[in-house]
């Protein structure tokens, strides 16, 4: 799909007329470091990578997202108590109105249930792959120079040492005893971290917020009669990208209700 995208942009590209969309801007970019620089070998934007970063956005910049939804409504339709609880405080601090980005911080419940989607759903159970630059070593370990290496972050985010009944879908473990999100969990890295962390990270928390307040603000997800057990299963562990089960919901627009 990216390689049709792109020839087809390379096709149609006309250097005198305004970029209308982000290949088109790379493209102009690669036509301005040629000018002048004759030497192929030294170009820093080449077709491939102009293919590899229409990738990154779609695989980090949508997958990851859209999957933390389908969770997130997933665990709603398996914990409607909690769903209506987040329905009330969207209801007591921003009313009617859609959400906004600035209302994260007067939502602490809906915020430690995004955490707490984020947590049991654990969407890049691995992480993304790293190598070691050089040899180096982490407590007992020997890592060789470029050794492919790998965080499992479903394994920190279930770790029972630092989460009580880590299978339990719980928000209230995500606040503290004056009701405010607790920041820095020691085992909660869904972005991971350092300076390899995800480079989306804000725009991801941003995006994952306004979408799913939006959704329990407009409508009301419950199982379709006949469904037994828990909707918010995890369908390919060993896969780059954890997604659901395919589950069926009844969604019901709030003015219905």
């Amino acid at each position: 799909m990216t390689e049709k995208e792109v020839s087809q942009h390379l096709e149609r590209y006309s250097p005198d007329e305004p970029a209308n969309d982000l290949i088109e801007l790379l493209l102009q970019a690669q036509r301005e470091e040629l000018q002048g620089n004759d030497d192929e070998t030294s170009r820093k934007l080449t077709d491939v990578h102009i293919k590899q970063i229409v990738d990154d956005l779609f695989s980090a910049g949508t997958d990851t997202s859209s999957t933390t939804l389908l969770w997130g409504i997933g665990c709603m339709i398996d914990n409607p108590s909690i769903q209506e609880k987040i329905k009330m405080e969207l209801d007591e601090v921003i009313g009617g109105r859609p959400p906004r980005v600035s209302d994260r911080g007067k939502l602490p419940y809906t915020e430690a249930a995004i955490m707490e989607i984020m947590r049991f759903g654990t969407v890049a159970p691995l992480a993304v792959t790293h190598r070691a630059l050089k040899d180096s070593s982490i407590g007992l370990y020997t890592i060789p120079e470029d050794t492919w290496v790998f965080f499992n972050l479903w394994a920190l985010h279930n770790d029972p040492k630092y989460w009580d009944a880590p299978e339990v879908f719980q928000p209230e473990r995500f606040l503290d005893s004056f009701n405010s999100v607790k920041q820095r969990l020691p085992s909660f890295l869904p972005f991971s971290t350092g300076r390899r962390v995800c480079v989306g990270e804000s725009l991801a928390k941003a995006e994952i917020f306004l979408l799913f307040t939006w959704l329990i603000q407009n409508y009301k997800f419950s199982k379709p009669p006949g469904v037994e057990g828990p909707v918010a299963v995890s369908g390919s562990p060993q896969a780059i990208v954890n997604v659901p089960k395919p589950y069926k919901t009844i969604a019901t627009p709030r003015d219905q209700i």
